[in-house]
């Protein structure tokens, strides 16, 4: 959809996002809500967070920062698996490691 709102609008990302911010191309702001409801709920957090931009992003940069730092990662939290053994940990994802993959992470992280 960006792409051709892009060429439609003959501008690039910024100008897009700037008139998106301002109102502009509702059904690109409505994905854009899907997507960010979709995260929270891949992370396991409340469906509020996925209303505050701000709250996310900090909470996604938090997360980033400690995968950075070499914490684990579990990508889908235990309350959404069946076990801890469907879950990846940062060498595994680092290593492509497809075997250990979840069998089935949440519907809406598919």
């Amino acid at each position: 959809m960006r792409r051709s709102l892009c060429a439609e609008y003959n501008v690039g990302l910024t100008k897009l996002y700037n008139t998106m911010d301002g109102g502009g191309h509702k059904p690109l702001a409505d994905l854009h809500r899907q997507l960010d409801a979709a995260v929270a709920d891949c992370y396991g957090w409340e469906s509020r967070i996925a209303q505050d931009a701000g709250v996310l992003v900090e909470r996604l940069a938090r997360r980033n920062a400690e995968v950075a730092a070499g914490m684990p990662y579990v990508p889908f939290p235990e309350s959404r698996t069946a076990s801890r053994g469907d879950q990846l940990t940062v060498d595994e994802v680092m290593a492509g490691d497809l075997e250990a993959r979840p069998s089935k992470p949440p519907a809406s992280c598919e």
